[in-house]
Parts: C-alpha cells; structure tokens; sequence
C-alpha cells in the first residue's frame, strides 16, 4: 500500500483531542493538498518532500505512528514539550535521514535500541519515562553524533563504554537515571565539553587516566557533573590539567581524601562567589575562602548541598567523606544495627538477635539471614570498625551493595538471595582476605564477593556460571530464576500480587491521564550550551545554596 505525505502526516491525528488540535493550525487538512504550507512541516526538492516536522511546546497529544517510517528523507523531528506517548516505534528509529531528534518533555515509555541514521547529530530524548538499559554499542553508524541527552528518565543498566566510539560528541547528559555499573573511560572524546552523570547510582572510582594528558582526552571539557552517586575513592589529580574547564561538582558521593589543590581556584564553580558580591571591576571577593569548598566541601565537614559554605561537624559526629550533604556521622553501633534490622534503638546492640559482640560490647558479627529484610542496606554498616563477618543472605534487600563497607575489618560478607543491583563497588572488590579474596596469591576478584548480575553460583559468589538470557537479574543470586531464593509458593503469591497490582495499576494509570490533560507539570533543568547557533543560549541550574544547613543536619 502506498501512502502519501498528507495521509502519512495526518497519522498524528489521533482522537478527538488531536482534530480539536489540528482545526487550530494552519493546513493539517486532508483538504490542503500541499503539506509544506502547513504549519510546522518544512520541504525540499522538485518533488517537495517533507524534510522536518517542527510542532514543539504545541500541545500535541499523540503516539509517534509506524507510518512516519515512510518518510525517507526527514532530517528534522521537532515535538518536544508536548504530550507525545506511548513507545517509540521501530520503523522511527530506523528512519536513515534524520539528522535531529527533539522529543523531551514529553510522555514516552518503554525501551529505546540504537538510532541506524548514520547522519544523526543531535538525539534529544530527556524528561521522558523511558526505561531499560541503553544501547550496548554506539558506533560508526552514529559516528556525527554531538548531542545525545537523555536525562530524568528511568534508564538501568551501566554506560556503555562504547559511547567513546562517538569522536563528535561534545554533549552527553544521563542525569537523573538509574545507571549502575562504574565510569567509562571516555578515552577517545576529544570533542566532549559537557559531561552530565550526576544522580544515578554508578560506583566505583573516577577514572584516574581522566586528565593525564589533555591534549588527547577532555580537551574542550567545560563542565563536569557527578554528584549524587555512589562513587569512591580519591579525586584524580589529573583534572586539574583540564584547561577549559570551569565547572565540575561531585558532592554526595562516597569520595574521601582531599580536592586536588590545583582545581582550586576563583574561576572553578565561580557561580558560588558571585553570592559574596562583586566590585566596580566585576570581581568577586574570595579573600581568606577555601576555594576547593566551591567543589566539595572536606573530610569532617557539611553543608546545604555539599559545596560552600561547609561547615565543621561537631567532633563527636566524625564525616569520613568530602561533599557530604547534611549529614554528620551521628551513629552509634546500636543504631546502626537498629537502621539494618528495622527495629527500636536497643541500649545496647548485643542485646539484638544475630547480633555478636567481644568482650569489650563492639559488634563484630551480624547474622541476619532468612529474616525477610526489606529495603537497602545501610552505607553506615561502613562505621562499625570491628565488623568482621555480615551474613544477610536469603532476605528481600534491594539497591546496591555499598562501597563503606570497605572501611569494615569484614572477613565473610554473604549477601546472596536477595535483590540486589548494580555491581559489586570496586573498592570492596580489592579488599584483601574478603571471603577469602587474594588468598594464595590468588588475583583479587569481585566474584569472591558476589556473582555479577547474569550469573549464579550455590552460594551466590566464588565461581559464577553465566545464567541464560533474561535470567540471573540480580547480584549474588543463587540460581537463575526470577524470583532469587523464592519456594515455589511464594512464587505463586507473588504472581497473585502482581495480578492484583495490575488492576490496581490501570485504575491509577486513569486517574494520572486525566489529571495530564488538566495540569502537567514539569521539571527542566536548564544548560549552558548553544548547538549550531540553533540551540536555546540557556544557563544549567546550580545547586541551591542553604546559608544555614546545620539547623536541619540529619545526623546519620
């Protein structure tokens, strides 16, 4: 069957909302034969071929057709900040001319597989409900790409490292997902000038090759963006060779040591100064400040949101980390055993089943196995110094396994049967003598912590065997079936559960649709950056700065 122009675009029209649309606009009318004098739509050539839709913030309400397939020579989709649903279709994606794809703010669902244009530019896809991981490789086939954004969705998964294939890329933006797994090494992006990977759930350490040499990597880096992760370890001292650099945050982490006094100066996060006021000249007074508080805030110390103004914690209420966010070590052992078992404050955390202590009333063994734990485990597990063996094995605990538990004596970590995500943290992964891990000049290994998502093994680390596809979700399992350490019939009580809650889900889902054609409301961060002269001159939003955050400290 062959489709026309007019017959392919009005496939966009979908209901009685979307006429009710397209009665406002200009053309969008089966009667007005020429489609390039409709609004929003752009031609080229003899034949007038449609080369661009452009209908942004114009309160379309539609899914993206199969049909818009058809249109072989789009360059440009322009529908963003409207209320594009559903997922995004196969034949779109296949599409080989397009160049740019805007479709943030908008409702999108399911899974996004690699765009084949080999001549895409710019793929804008943030503030949407995308899901599942990313594409496992990026390569000649979206070798011009220089914009991929794909922040605020709900993307899992680790970053694929086959991102630093894309040579062009100057943009990348994964804030606000999901994403597990560690920092790609990014070796190859010469181009790259803003690097946004800030609240996700990545672990691990920043590359320390990032910076060694800035001719060959990040040498056009202007902005740096990593806070709210999980990441650990020191900062390398090599970002400080980054000479474009102006901008870089990496608060609330689980980083330790100091900034690297080079990165410190009064045009590093100058945005923090300008607060101090400036004179005739424009310049802000930095006299008698720690510059390398407007990157993160030191060891023992807090603030608002990590950064200038820090304040000292209290002596008693030890921060072993920089960048801390309102918070101060303020734990006991009895309350952070407590935080783990969900239970009341005892006097004492001896006084707690499965809880074992020494002589001297110090925990050093926590048993809590088979006791259908729920929720995460706690990173201040990391503040109980004569930790030696933490069994939490066949519970319901979720999220990631957390990088503090390296600053523990532990022996014996068991933490299989659960539901567990992400990656074993790699500091915990050299932790020697950890289940035995190195022993006998044996190389260090996460496998002796916990098998990888994907594999099995008996006792849920050693050595893992890989599970089939689909299977094995979680970390540490012990078989590969969906349900990790579940009896058959709590596999069934499950599948009733979730039966229940998919009624459940679709009466909500209607409820949140017609509520959407009444209000949507709409988060947007904004950035400092300009593609092609094309792209809005905006400035990203900096970090809220609390002048008084020692009044609501949760002390942790």
């Amino acid at each position: 069957m062959t489709f026309s122009q007019t017959k392919i675009l009005l496939s966009l029209i979908q209901g009685e909302e979307a006429r009710l649309w397209a009665s406002d606009r200009d053309g969008w009318n089966a009667s007005v034969e020429n489609v390039c004098s409709w609004e929003g739509i752009q031609c080229e050539g003899a034949n007038d071929d449609v080369t661009g839709i452009s209908l942004p913030r114009s309160d379309l309400s539609a899914t993206i057709p199969t049909e818009i397939g058809l249109l072989t020579n789009i360059q440009t989709i322009n529908m963003e900040h409207n209320l594009i649903r559903g997922t995004l279709p196969s034949e779109f994606m296949e599409m080989q001319s397009l160049v740019t794809v805007k479709l943030s703010e908008n409702l999108l669902i399911g899974t996004v597989s690699a765009f084949e244009s080999p001549v895409l530019e710019e793929l804008d896809l943030g503030f949407n409900r995308l899901e599942g991981s990313l594409p496992a490789y990026f390569n000649a086939m979206n070798s011009k790409l220089k914009l991929l954004e794909l922040r605020h969705n709900a993307f899992t998964g680790s970053i694929p490292s086959s991102i630093e294939n894309l040579k062009e890329l100057t943009f990348l933006s994964l804030s606000g997902n999901k994403m597990t797994g560690t920092l790609p090494l990014l070796k190859n992006s010469q181009s790259l000038e803003r690097l946004y990977v800030d609240e996700n759930e990545l672990v691990g350490s920043v590359p320390s090759t990032w910076g060694i040499d800035s001719k060959l990597m990040f040498p056009e880096l202007v902005e740096l963006w990593m806070s709210d992760n999980s990441l650990s370890g020191s900062i390398p001292s090599g970002l400080a060779n980054l000479e474009s650099l102006e901008t870089v945050f990496l608060n609330d982490n689980k980083l330790t040591g100091t900034i690297p006094q080079q990165l410190c100066t009064d045009e590093m996060n100058d945005s923090f100064w300008e607060s101090r006021g400036a004179d005739e000249n424009g310049d802000t007074d930095t006299h008698g400040v720690n510059l390398c508080d407007a990157i993160s805030c030191p060891v023992d110390h807090t603030s608002g949101n990590g950064e200038y103004p820090c304040f000292q914690c209290p002596s008693a209420l030890p921060n072993p980390y920089i960048g801390r966010e309102k918070q101060c070590q303020g734990f006991t052992e009895a309350k952070i055993v407590a935080k783990l078992l969900k239970t009341e404050i005892p006097e004492s955390a001896c006084d707690l089943d499965g809880i074992y202590c020494d002589s001297n009333g110090n925990v050093v063994k926590i048993h809590a196995n088979g006791r259908r734990l729920k929720g995460t485990i706690p990173d201040e597990l990391g503040f109980l110094p004569y930790l030696e063996e933490l069994d939490l094995s066949d519970n319901e605990l979720t999220g990631q396994l957390p990088s503090g538990l390296r600053f523990t004596p532990l022996k014996k970590l068991d933490v299989s049967g659960n539901k567990l995500r992400g990656i074993v943290p790699p500091l915990l992964c050299n932790k020697d003598g950890l289940n035995g891990n190195g022993k006998g000049h044996s190389a260090l290994t996460c496998h002796a912590i916990a098998c990888p998502v994907g594999t099995f093994s008996h006792y849920g680390h050693g050595i893992c065997q890989p599970c089939g596809n689909g299977e094995g979700m979680y970390l540490a399992s012990k078989n590969c079936s969906p349900a990790i350490g579940s009896t058959s019939r709590e596999v069934e009580l499950e599948h009733t559960r979730s039966a229940g809650k998919v009624v459940a889900g679709i009466f909500v889902a209607l409820i949140v649709l017609s509520t959407i054609a009444v209000v949507l409301i709409r988060r947007k961060r904004k950035v400092a950056w300009k593609f092609d002269g094309d792209h809005e001159d905006e400035s990203r939003d900096l970090p809220y700065i609390d002048e008084n955050p020692l009044e609501d400290i949760a002390l942790v």
